[in-house]
């Protein structure tokens, strides 16, 4: 009976331990668990363009149809010519090059990613990828260098470089409101581009708590000025510090999601 007891105290202290370095090295696990997760995504959006054909530039690899032989330059000037600004600002480096898939039309994109029939983005960052609407698709009847001074000014490739940034700082331990706010901000800042401002003339408003937990089914452009002007409101009050240090925290887990202290409750505080 003792030796059955001595196992049985043995055991406890050994879930215990287990029990102290799962709770020690949680985020470790659950960042790991979420690259992990990213990565097999990117693997499969790959995959299933496995026949496009590929260009590369000094950051980026694209992938595109033939029927984009004349317009992948154009996209690829574009996001090269502010990588460097975009990322030194958002203190953010890769270990690889960034990926990059130029859809020819509005079905293969909708098809490939699997969106509603009423979708119709420009871009969208899912799983480590930026994957990018043809411009001719959305510009029309204009020659090369026409379709590259719109894209440069219009189009999303900051917009969805900094959501790569974002998710790659705080490894998904946000709400989808922050990483839209954030994107519209810095696309603001580099493009002058200001998402529907006559919606903030209109008075049109949601809290922060309706942005966070009912993003998806609240009128999306008022979600979206809403999220831009909390994150401008917060860079205005307190610097641009202070949003990169939120990014930091939140990859870290000391808030947000499996923290503690909630995103939601930190950015209360900052613009009250």
């Amino acid at each position: 009976m003792r030796i059955a007891a001595n196992r049985r105290s043995t055991v406890g202290v050994a879930v215990v331990i287990f029990m102290l370095l799962l709770a020690n090295h949680f985020m470790l696990i659950r960042n790991t668990a979420y690259n992990l997760c990213v990565q097999s995504i990117k693997v499969k959006s790959l995959y299933d363009v496995r026949d496009y054909v590929a260009y590369e530039t000094q950051h980026f690899r694209i992938k595109y149809t033939l029927e984009d032989r004349d317009i992948v330059s154009v996209v690829a000037d574009t996001i090269e010519k502010d990588f460097k600004s975009v990322t030194q600002r958002l203190r953010h480096t890769f270990d690889r090059k960034v990926q990059i898939i130029i859809y020819p039309n509005l079905e293969t994109m909708r098809r490939k990613l699997k969106l509603l029939p009423q979708d119709r983005p420009m871009g969208i960052y899912y799983g480590g990828i930026l994957h990018i609407l043809s411009p001719k698709i959305w510009i029309r009847d204009a020659g090369t260098e026409e379709i590259r001074r719109e894209f440069a000014q219009q189009g999303p490739m900051i917009h969805e470089l900094v959501h790569l940034i974002v998710d790659q700082k705080a490894h998904g331990n946000f709400p989808l409101w922050f990483t839209e706010g954030i994107a519209l901000y810095y696309e603001y800042r580099f493009t002058g581009y200001e998402w529907r401002k006559d919606l903030s003339e209109q008075g049109s408003y949601y809290t922060l708590h309706e942005l966070t937990h009912y993003f998806d089914s609240i009128d999306i452009d008022v979600a979206y000025r809403r999220s831009f002007e909390i994150i401008e409101q917060i860079v205005e009050r307190h610097g641009e510090q202070k949003l990169l240090y939120l990014l930091d925290e939140l990859g870290k887990g000391e808030i947000g999601m499996y923290g503690q202290i909630t995103l939601e409750s930190v950015i209360n505080n900052l613009i009250q």
